[in-house]
């Protein structure tokens, strides 16, 4: 089995080199969290594109992943670099099934998101630099999926 790690920021994607690392494509997408009415009057999130954002904008960082190799890949690792300027949300954090975790310190360390019994992230997760998502399950030849996280810009 193979261990990929992906990083992305704000400009773009990057595969770090690991054994058979091209065997993982990605691709980042960045959408603009808007408020509208739907033709029955109720209030929807809509994402549009990110063009122009200002401050209070809700932004949403999506990564998503196809495994394109030959053989089962465990030990994924997916990280995402949350830009200076973007407050990241607890509650906006989304992916399938995997292990969350968050680092304060450029990417050095990393600590596991638990929540409190509140179901509050720890005070310290507002001054997230990284976000990672482990998966928990190998994933097949083909498999796709995608991880994000909603952010505020400050």
């Amino acid at each position: 089995m193979t261990r990929y790690l992906i990083l992305s920021g704000l400009l773009g994607l990057m595969l770090v080199p690991d054994a058979l690392a091209q065997a993982l494509s990605a691709k980042q997408n960045v959408s603009k969290l808007i408020e509208t009415t739907d033709e029955n009057g109720n209030i929807v999130e809509k994402r549009v594109a990110a063009d122009s954002v200002a401050p209070g904008d809700r932004v949403m960082y999506q990564l998503d992943y196809t495994h394109t190799g030959r053989e089962p890949a465990s030990d994924i690792l997916l990280t995402m670099a949350v830009p200076p300027q973007i407050k990241p949300l607890f509650e906006g954090l989304h992916a399938g099934e995997t292990t969350r975790s968050f680092s304060v310190d450029g990417g050095q360390t990393y600590q596991a998101l638990t929540t409190s019994p509140e179901g509050e992230a720890p005070p310290e997760f507002a001054s997230a630099t990284h976000l990672r998502w482990q998966l928990v399950s190998p994933i097949q030849p083909g498999e796709s999926g995608s991880v994000s996280y909603t952010g505020i810009v400050e």
